[in-house]
C-alpha cells in the first residue's frame, strides 16, 4: 500500500496534474466541507486559476445517525445539532470552543477527530454542568467494513475507547437524543460496549460519496459520478486519500 500523501503534497499534485492537461478527480471520505479541509484545497485551486466542481457527499455524522438508527434532532430531546472539531492545528483540543453551548443538555453534539482529546473535553463539559450519564458513542471508521461502535456514557467513554484499542477516524456523538440509538442485536449491553460489525454490508450506508472534478470541458462534458462506495473498504484507504488522474 502506498503511504498516504500529506496535505501539501495533495494540493501540489492537484495543481500540477491539471497543468499537465489532465482531468483530475479528488476523492474524499465524507464531505470535505465539514472538517474535511475542503477550504484549503479550494484556495489552492483558486490561486492557480483552476476551475473545479464539488459534488456533495455524506458526512460522518449523517452516516453515524443512520448506523445507530437514531434521529439526532428528535423534537423531544434536541433543539439543535452542533458539529465541532476535537483537533486543532497543534493536535490539541481547540481552546476557543463554546463550552456553555457544548454543555447544553438540549443539543446533540458531534465531535470530529475526537479520539485523542475526548477525555479533556469530557472534563470540561462535566465542569460546565453536563450530566456524566449523558449517552455517548464513539464511531470509528463509521460505515466502513472496519467500523467499530463504542457505546457508553459521557463519563466513561474515554476509558472505553482506550480499552478497545481502536485506531482510525473517530467521531464522538453525545446527547439525550442518543438514548434511542439502536445497536445490532448481538452487540451486547448498551450502557458500555464495544461492538465489531463485520456483517452489516447489505444495509451499510457508505460514506464514500464525495467527488471533486476539475479539468477539461466542465461543466458541459461532465462525466463524474459518485464512486460505487461498497468497494471503498480499508484496502482502498490510500486511494481515497489520493487522486485519480483521468487522461
Amino acid at each position: 500500500m502506498d503511504p498516504p500523501a500529506n496535505k501539501t503534497e495533495i494540493n501540489a499534485l492537484m495543481v500540477s496534474a491539471r497543468k499537465e492537461g489532465k482531468r483530475v478527480v479528488r476523492l474524499k471520505s465524507g464531505d470535505p466541507m465539514i472538517f474535511g479541509r475542503g477550504g484549503e484545497e479550494i484556495a489552492e485551486l483558486q490561486a492557480a486559476g483552476i476551475a473545479f466542481e464539488v459534488i456533495p457527499g455524506i458526512s460522518a455524522v449523517q452516516a453515524a445517525a443512520a448506523r445507530l438508527q437514531v434521529s439526532l434532532t428528535h423534537r423531544d430531546h434536541a433543539k439543535r445539532l452542533q458539529l465541532v472539531t476535537g483537533h486543532a492545528r497543534d493536535g490539541k483540543l481547540p481552546a476557543n470552543l463554546d463550552w456553555q453551548a457544548l454543555a447544553d443538555p438540549n443539543a446533540t453534539t458531534a465531535v470530529y477527530m475526537a479520539m485523542r482529546t475526548f477525555a479533556e473535553l469530557r472534563d470540561r463539559l462535566t465542569a460546565q454542568g453536563l450530566s456524566p450519564q449523558t449517552p455517548a458513542f464513539a464511531m470509528i471508521n463509521v460505515s466502513r467494513d472496519s467500523e467499530r461502535v463504542i457505546a457508553s456514557t459521557l463519563s466513561d467513554l474515554p476509558d472505553a475507547i482506550a480499552a478497545a484499542g481502536v485506531t482510525g477516524p473517530c467521531l464522538v456523538l453525545f446527547g439525550e437524543a442518543l438514548r434511542g440509538a439502536q445497536l445490532p442485536a448481538d452487540a451486547g449491553p448498551a450502557d458500555r460496549l464495544t461492538a465489531s460489525l463485520p456483517n452489516a454490508r447489505a444495509s451499510r450506508l457508505y460514506v464514500m460519496c464525495l467527488v471533486w472534478t476539475f479539468g477539461r470541458a466542465i461543466p458541459s462534458d461532465r462525466r463524474t459520478a459518485a464512486t460505487p462506495s461498497a468497494k471503498t473498504g480499508p484496502k482502498k484507504r490510500s486511494f481515497v486519500n489520493r487522486l485519480a488522474h483521468i487522461g
